[in-house]
Parts: structure tokens; sequence; C-alpha cells
């Protein structure tokens, strides 16, 4: 099971699951600073921005759901969810793609990002200001 990280996870899973780094890459989307954390929003269209960000094969640490930890650490339950667990493809930074990646999504629709948060233009958390 893949998931791809592109902010405070890419760097490590910090205990909320067990996984091994398979590369780098991106995604189709548009990334949003929310402040102390990124947000992005997807995009099926080929002429949408990079969002850059690791790729990780992720393994059970028990019975327990994979995702239970994570889904909880980005806020991803409960009636107004900050994010969505969505499945993308990643392409990875040597040219290999990647499907059915799991990802979290931004709930920009709950969250009326158009008018609150500034984009990303370099689609890199750890790179902000470069374009």
């Amino acid at each position: 099971m893949y998931f791809f990280a592109y902010g405070t996870l890419a760097k490590s899973l910090r205990g909320y699951a067990t996984g091994v780094v398979v590369g780098h890459g991106t995604v189709r989307g548009f990334l949003l600073n929310l402040g102390r954390f990124p947000g992005i929003v997807l995009s099926n269209t080929d002429d949408a921005p990079v969002v850059h960000g690791t790729l990780w094969r992720l393994t059970k640490r028990s019975d327990e759901d994979i995702f239970t930890d994570l889904d909880h650490y980005e806020g991803a339950y409960g009636e107004r969810p900050l994010y969505f667990r969505k499945q993308t493809t990643v392409i990875l930074d040597d040219g290999g793609v990647v499907e059915d990646v799991w990802i979290y999504e931004f709930n920009h629709e709950q969250y009326d990002f158009d008018d609150k948060y500034a984009p990303i233009p370099s689609g890199d958390w750890f790179n902000k200001e470069a374009v």
C-alpha cells in the first residue's frame, strides 16, 4: 500500500505509521500554505502545477487499520474533516509511475481555500519561496 506525503509527513511518518521510502516524486495539484502545514487540491489536468513529495510503502504495525492514526493526525474524520483520503497517481523523479497511491487532499470546499490560503507556486512545502 502506497502513501504520498507532501508536507509534515514527507520526511518522517512520526510514528503514525510504519513504512519505507520508495522515492520522491510529484502529483498534479495546487499546494496551499495553511499556516503550520500545507494542503493540496488535486487536479486531473495535464497543465496543472505539480506538488513535490515522498512516496512511502506502508506496512502494518498490527491488525489495526493502517490509516487509523494517519486519519486522526490529518484530521480526516468527523462531519467537517480537514482532509479527505483519496487515491491518485504519482510520477517518480526517475520517471516511474505508481497508481492507486493514497494521499490526503485538503477539504477546500468546506474551508473556502480561495479566500484564505496562499498558494505555494513551487509546489514544494520545504522550499516555499522557490518558483
